[in-house]
């Protein structure tokens, strides 16, 4: 088999819509590819009010044909007025889709977005589940933001 290419397959961690490189340790063979993010992440935060009230957020974000699809995750184990969930747009260009909600059949389920936040009305203890498709031209190592929690 002299004369014939190797073809390895090896798992390559890219943190960034560029070039991958894979090194064969220890032969120090290099290789060099295009590697493309497709699943770029997500982010958590936990609050806590006076009255022991706790609300936890997790953002994650999946590569769609027509950009991404976010999912914003709220569980609360209190009663909360007016939760205002902060998450900032990837860049000026990035535009939010319509707003999927689903969570506890007796909470206000409708949401309204304010710029960079979606506001809930009304939340009861449970989870909640916010889903939207986003488009933005930015790289996909940038389009997740970091969420917030405020009410």
């Amino acid at each position: 088999m002299q004369g014939q290419p190797l073809r390895l397959k090896v798992p390559v961690r890219v943190c960034r819509s560029d070039t991958a490189e894979a090194v064969l340790d220890p032969a120090g063979l290099r290789t060099t590819g295009q590697a493309r993010v497709r699943s770029p992440g997500g982010a958590n935060v936990t609050r806590s009010v006076q009255g022991g009230a706790r609300a936890n957020l997790a953002k994650s974000v999946e590569a769609s044909p027509q950009g991404y699809i976010v999912t914003l995750v709220l569980t609360v184990d209190g009663t909360l007025e007016n939760v205002r969930l902060i998450d900032p747009l990837p860049g000026a260009s990035a535009r939010r889709g319509a707003l999927s909600v689903q969570g506890p059949s007796l909470a206000n389920l409708n949401a309204r977005a304010d710029g960079d936040a979606i506001v809930l009305s009304r939340v009861i203890p449970g989870t909640y589940s916010l889903t939207y498709p986003l488009t933005t031209d930015v790289p996909a190592d940038q389009v997740v933001t970091a969420p917030d929690l405020d009410w």
